[in-house]
């Protein structure tokens, strides 16, 4: 994951920012995987810094990550 890709997927997932761009949801799908993906959002709910969202974190993520698998799979990176 590049530092660029990580903050991208950290704001869009964890604040109000806007959809990780194409480029990135392929370093997120194809370098990144799902396996770390979800570790890196458990890692981050584990603070508790997030815990009165986590439900809605927890649905960031997985809205996230469908929607950069489906770029990656159109644009067959």
């Amino acid at each position: 994951m590049t530092e660029e890709c990580g903050i991208q997927t950290f704001q869009n997932i964890f604040h109000h920012s806007p959809d990780i761009t194409d480029a990135c949801c392929g370093v997120l799908v194809k370098k990144f995987g799902r396996p770390c993906h979800s570790l890196f959002i458990e890692i981050v709910l584990s603070t508790g810094k997030f815990a009165s969202h986590e439900a809605e974190i927890i649905r960031k993520s997985t809205a996230a990550w469908k929607r950069c698998r489906g770029i990656v799979e159109k644009a067959g990176i």
